[in-house]
């Protein structure tokens, strides 16, 4: 059991960005840099709703809500803000495969009567 103290390695996608957009680290250690932005309000998993559990999360771009500023869209900055909005993505992807599902029945019908 061997642990390598924060900093050591970097990978090479990690030197190539300039912005220090991709972090790798230790989540067990509360003091690293990869757990401290894990445990901001703004990270996120992609497509977590469909309990994928992907490793990689990614922080939301913190926007202007500044109506007055030229970089400001009238966006939903929280998941209750857009449910508000748009309902819940879950219950729309539901349906989807609803439809999905009765249109493989039409499907194996069509294929019976012939």
């Amino acid at each position: 059991n061997v642990e390598v103290p924060e900093g050591t390695f970097k990978t090479a996608c990690e030197q190539a960005c300039p912005a220090e957009a991709i972090v790798f680290g230790n989540l067990k250690d509360e003091s690293s840099r990869v757990s401290k932005l894990k445990a901001q309000q703004r990270n996120y998993k992609l497509l977590d709703f469909l309990s994928t559990k992907p490793r990689t999360t990614y922080l939301a771009r913190v926007r202007n809500p500044n109506p007055h500023m030229p970089d400001y869209r009238p966006m939903p900055a929280t998941w209750e803000e857009y449910e508000k909005r748009h309902g819940d993505p879950r219950e729309r992807l539901g349906e989807e495969a609803k439809h999905g599902e009765h249109a493989a029945a039409a499907t194996e019908r069509k294929g019976e009567a012939k």
